[in-house]
């Protein structure tokens, strides 16, 4: 199950808005969750490229609820502000504090399984278009 996807866009209306707040929500909701449905797998997702919190500024990873609170560490990564046209740019947004590689890192760092939902490319203004470097 994937809670509060993508919490660190200000598009989606349960994005952090206070950190603490946000956490102790992110909690009661998989405590409840596992108190009938024990085996449930829960999803902590981030979207690529938003490495600080709408508002706060705070680090993106300031919202990680814990180790007991998840199993699955994601992100969703678009081909899409800024885009990836090369070795040098895939590698540079690979390892900000939200790209893709620094998840990686973070899961197995943390024993967590490690999921992309969503990815894709873009064809409207600020994306790559039909991007086989992206894609690849």
């Amino acid at each position: 199950m994937r809670l509060g996807w993508e919490f660190n866009g200000d598009y989606m209306y349960w994005h952090v808005r206070n950190v603490e707040t946000w956490k102790a929500c992110f909690r009661r909701t998989v405590t409840a969750l596992r108190s009938t449905a024990p085996a449930v797998q829960i999803d902590w997702n981030m979207n690529a490229h938003t490495d600080k919190l709408p508002g706060s500024g705070r680090d993106v990873w300031d919202a990680y609820p814990g180790d007991q609170y998840v199993d699955v560490v994601s992100i969703d990564s678009y081909d899409f502000f800024p885009t990836s046209v090369s070795e040098k740019s895939w590698d540079r947004q690979c390892h900000q504090r939200s790209g893709l590689c620094t998840v990686i890192q973070f899961a197995r760092d943390h024993g967590k399984k490690f999921a992309v939902p969503e990815w894709g490319v873009v064809r409207s203004e600020g994306g790559g278009g039909d991007n086989p470097f992206y894609v690849q």
